[in-house]
């Protein structure tokens, strides 16, 4: 069935540009076959509005207005106009979508300009155009955006408008807490009203508490044969091809070119750009990591890449071992984001040796399932097989998703471990040096901040613990504490780490790292095991 948007899980992609600061977009569909829908021709009035309510209690709403066609050969026309919220806004004018599903083409144009562009469509897929579509909602620093998961579909009854009957239906998804740093579950929803007899999707509600509610609405249905006219371009326009459509997304989903002038092409171009002069490093490893994931123009996410790990490694010179606190382990988090972000670009370039040094120390600064995922596909494509197994076993100690958790479990089962059981992240390292100073039962335990940088002693600060060990685990910490450092850049590392003397004297001591859920980083203490 034809479908007006598109539902959960289909990133689309909207660059600002000269028609209302991209308030439509083409979306392509790969490897979705879809035939047009033929025999059932109609016109309608289309109205489609965008709300986002602010903390303060005003709401922010954008609106389109314009009309739909579909002729008896399938073929759809789009057209819409914003709804100016300011007087003093310049009319952008009309824009105009005609989709040819049969043909595979979309071709487009606005009336602010005498040119209209010929999209080629992937013979394999399909297109749905959109006005105001959905924001892109940002995932965490190196990471695709994570959307709701949990599906649940509830049938909503039946309706009649315009004599036709409508059946409605909302699917429900869920963010759970914590997963993008919220305290409690987000809950979003989408509403959607079909008329069967025309195949045709009448009205949609999509509620994301994140960026807000969007209403298509399509009304005053006429069922007659529009004028073949109206799937052309105007008769003086210059019609100018593009090229094939690419499609962005990742694993073939789906991507969306901003629908004045410019195409799929000119899009990516943008957002490379966009994050190429944004000073802030999060969003130039999130665009590379998406181009990695892309495999899409390897070399500017090389480069994106490589400064979101200059910036902040350049941010970690300030620290001092006398004042480790939750920033800095937070920015120990995003370094370690983006080294893997950069490790996972070289690998995409097939530069595995590279790829390897900055992959390891991103899992070695801050274990996670995905870097462990990552590491792990390094060391098969080396040749490393139980060293690959070896890492994907401890990523299955680390904080991961369930979809991670499975996409491990399928890389052993491939390498023909089954059933294998986790394996813990670190191991207690034995700390000879100090063995001569257990003979005092009450040395027991302590936790150390330790801060590594390039040809320099690693700085050792006492956090808690045996006030006994305070002075004399240092230097035997000092000693034995390394963390991987993948270039020769500036950057300062923390690591929290917990030494363990026996009692009895009789055991001896040793230094464990601890991993983020291990060390209580708010405070300069542990937590209790």
């Amino acid at each position: 069935m034809r479908k007006a948007v598109l539902f959960f899980g289909l990133a689309i992609l909207c660059v600002p540009g000269s028609w209302a600061r991209g308030q439509a977009s083409l979306t392509i569909v790969s490897n979705k076959p879809e035939r047009p829908v033929t025999g059932l021709p109609f016109s309608a009035d289309m109205s489609v509005r965008t709300v986002q309510q602010l903390s303060n209690g005003t709401a922010i709403t954008h609106e389109v207005k314009g009309r739909i066609y579909r002729s008896s050969q399938g073929v759809q026309r789009w057209e819409g106009t914003p709804v100016a919220s300011d007087a003093a806004t310049p009319q952008p004018g009309t824009l105009v979508w005609v989709v040819d599903l049969g043909q595979h083409t979309a071709v487009n144009w606005t009336t602010a300009n005498k040119t209209a562009w010929m999209n080629h469509l992937p013979a394999n897929g399909t297109a749905v155009v959109q006005f105001l579509p959905e924001p892109r909602v940002s995932g965490p620093p190196g990471q695709p955006a994570l959307g709701p998961t949990d599906l649940t579909t509830t049938e909503l009854g039946r309706q009649t408008q315009d004599t036709l009957l409508l059946l409605g239906k909302r699917v429900t998804g869920t963010i759970a807490a914590g997963k993008i740093g919220n305290e409690k579950p987000i809950v979003v929803t989408h509403d959607s009203w079909v008329s069967p007899e025309l195949k045709l999707v009448v009205r949609e509600l999509h509620q994301d508490p994140r960026v807000g509610n969007r209403i298509l609405e399509i009304s005053h249905i006429r069922r007659e044969e529009p004028d073949a006219a109206l799937f052309a371009a105007p008769a003086d326009y210059v019609v100018q091809e593009r090229p094939d459509v690419r499609t962005l997304a990742a694993g073939g989903a789906g991507t969306g070119a901003h629908a004045g002038d410019a195409g799929v092409p000119e899009a990516e171009a943008a957002r490379i750009a966009e994050a190429r002069k944004d000073t802030d490093p999060a969003l130039k490893s999130e665009v590379a990591y998406q181009l990695a994931m892309e495999k899409e123009d390897l070399p500017d996410a090389q480069s994106l890449a490589e400064e979101a790990v200059k910036l902040e490694e350049e941010r970690t010179v300030a620290l001092d071992v006398k004042t480790i606190d939750s920033t800095a382990f937070a920015q120990m988090t995003a370094l370690s984001r983006y080294w893997n972000t950069l490790g996972w670009v070289y690998y995409r370039q097939g530069k595995l040796k590279l790829a390897e040094s900055y992959t390891k120390a991103a899992w070695s600064l801050d274990p996670r399932g995905y870097f462990g995922s990552h590491l792990g596909k390094i060391y098969e494509d080396e040749g490393r097989r139980e060293d690959a197994i070896a890492i994907y076993r401890m990523a299955l100690s680390a904080q991961k998703s369930p979809k991670e958790e499975e996409q491990i479990r399928g890389r052993l089962a491939d390498l023909g471990v089954g059933s294998a059981e986790a394996l813990p992240i670190s191991v207690p390292t034995s700390l000879p040096s100090l063995r001569s100073a257990t003979r005092r039962a009450e040395l027991g335990d302590a936790v150390f901040d330790v801060l590594l940088t390039h040809g320099a002693a690693a700085a050792v600060a006492f956090v808690s613990g045996s006030a006994a060990l305070q002075e004399s685990a240092a230097t035997p910490v000092q000693e034995v504490v390394h963390v991987s450092l993948p270039d020769s850049g500036p950057e300062k590392v923390v690591q929290r780490v917990q030494v363990r003397c026996a009692v009895d004297g009789m055991g001896g001591c040793t230094v464990q790292l601890l991993t983020a859920q291990e060390a209580k980083v708010p405070g300069r203490t542990v937590e209790k095991q």
